[in-house]
């Protein structure tokens, strides 16, 4: 699963809308950089993307929005999900 192989260096958002860095790892709960000199300490089970070095999602990511589809996104043909 997406949490399990989340790995030191890995850049995530967490449910939230918090996005850092990976700077250490335990079993229940990781540590982020979020800024120069900010850390902070995250239950594992918030964490909603795993982000991809390239800027995507990377495969296998859990998708926070309940129906699928996050708001604002926008369908196939480019008009606003509803």
């Amino acid at each position: 699963e997406m949490l399990k192989a989340i790995a030191k260096g890995d850049e995530i958002i967490t449910n939230g809308g918090i996005i850092g860095k990976v700077v250490h790892l335990e079993e229940d709960r990781l540590t982020i950089r979020t800024g120069e000199n900010t850390r902070l300490t995250v239950d594992r089970s918030r964490i909603a993307t795993v982000v991809d070095p390239k800027g995507g999602a990377k495969a296998g990511a859990k998708d926070g929005a309940k129906d699928g589809n996050k708001a604002g996104a926008k369908d196939d043909k480019g008009s606003k999900a509803k």
